[in-house]
């Protein structure tokens, strides 16, 4: 697996996929951005048959802080969007 992107860090060892969210800078807050790539990681994840556990982390000094409030006008700009947002949400929470 081994895959890397801006927001999400991903690696394989002796069965053990370890998912970081990786925006320290933001306490790990949850962006679209950060949405999409996690869940890619976690399906990624759930798929692979050399992953027997799966740990999750955070880069820096928080696992993750909630939404990024800096994009809370865009995820809320209206209730439809804020319902995609709060879905997308609760479908990595099931598959956790």
């Amino acid at each position: 697996m081994g895959n890397m992107t801006d927001t999400v860090l991903t690696s394989i060892k002796n069965s053990v996929c370890t998912i970081t969210l990786n925006r320290p800078e933001r306490l790990n807050a949850i962006n679209s951005t950060l949405l999409l790539d996690f869940r890619q990681a976690i399906d990624t994840a759930l798929i692979d048959n050399q992953v027997g556990a799966i740990v999750l982390r955070g880069a820096g000094r928080a696992f993750c802080s909630g939404d990024d409030l800096k994009e809370f006008d865009a995820q809320s700009c209206n209730e439809e969007e804020a319902r995609r947002f709060i879905e997308q949400i609760q479908d990595i929470s099931r598959r956790i």
